[in-house]
């Protein structure tokens, strides 16, 4: 079941963790989970191109469920693997993070986030990378 958004709509993108996609998404045997459970060894980033605002969807995140290491995810969730399912993350402390063309936003691979649906007429432009230190995948 998507998450209600502020405004009424729905996450396109349930709230996740990009760290649990590596580890336990399709190629999850591939990656070492001692780098990827490690908050100082990897960090994903989103560098917007376009201002990014609620009406676009911007990313909204959980602050501090990144203590709680890797969640468990609702994998049947029709916007994506949800981490709401573990009871200690509170979806109810969400911010939205808005951003301005050339911000970038660095967070950690275990930080539940997602993004919302986009109700404006402006396209929202984004580019999303992560980084890991030497040895994250074989």
């Amino acid at each position: 079941k998507p998450l209600d958004q502020n405004k009424g709509g729905t996450y396109e993108f349930a709230f996740h963790q990009d760290n649990y996609y590596a580890l336990r998404g399709q190629d999850g045997h591939t990656w070492d989970e001692k780098v990827f459970l490690d908050d100082s060894k990897t960090f994903q980033s989103w560098m917007a191109f376009s201002e990014t605002t609620l009406e676009n969807g911007t990313l909204w995140v959980i602050p501090g469920a990144h203590r709680f290491g890797l969640l468990d995810h609702d994998r049947e969730s029709k916007a994506g693997f949800d981490a709401t399912k573990d009871k200690r993350v509170d979806a109810s402390t969400k911010i939205p993070v808005c951003l301005k063309p050339g911000q970038l936003l660095v967070f950690s691979g275990l930080l539940p986030h997602g993004s919302g649906v986009n109700t404006s007429k402006s396209t929202r432009k984004i580019y999303q990378f992560s980084t890991a230190v030497k040895g994250g995948r074989p």
